[in-house]
């Protein structure tokens, strides 16, 4: 388990001895913010080096947690070893990886789509500054953009509705 923020590439995809091809992970809000400024001034520093042949970037779906997410990319990677091994490739092919995490599921409650910690801006940045409604880092609410438009006693009603294992017929229509 990882105890340190990640500041860099969360693995490494090794081939052979010789090989090994960074594996990153972009974590964004749901606002589209970084989560990760230091991973990804790193990321942007290995692009811009060179070193690189080839760029990957995935992306999963809607309704994929933390878990899920890294699942397929290590899927992804899994199978790209098999295809080098079998087919081969150039001895100048280099590529880097890069795995993007967005917030894709709709009423979570609890950690789901809550991944490792990223190093980012530190911590008295401006920019981190919880208390204002706006702020990139504040707490996202994903039930906030449905209720907006009702009243605070329709938006309570539903919260109430939607944390229920089951609706009755009255609560249902």
């Amino acid at each position: 388990m990882l105890t340190s923020p990640i500041a860099g590439p969360i693995d490494y995809l090794i081939l052979n001895t010789e090989t090994n091809i960074p594996f990153y992970i972009a974590p964004f809000t749901q606002q589209g913010i970084s989560e990760a400024h230091q991973t990804l001034e790193r990321l942007m520093n290995d692009v811009s080096s060179n070193r690189f042949s080839d760029i990957f970037i995935f992306s999963h779906g809607w309704n994929t947690d933390w878990s899920a997410a890294v699942r397929g990319y290590k899927a992804f990677q899994e199978n790209f070893a098999n295809m080098r091994d079998v087919h081969g490739m150039p001895d100048h092919y280099r590529p880097l990886m890069i795995g993007v995490f967005w917030p894709s599921i709709d009423f979570v409650s609890g950690e789901a789509q809550v991944g490792p910690e990223f190093a980012g801006a530190e911590q008295d940045d401006p920019i981190l500054d919880e208390s204002q409604p706006n702020a990139p880092f504040a707490p996202v609410d994903p039930i906030a953009d449905l209720t907006s438009p009702l009243s605070n006693a329709q938006s309570e009603f539903f919260r109430e509705l939607i944390q229920k294992d089951q609706l009755n017929e009255e609560e249902a229509v």
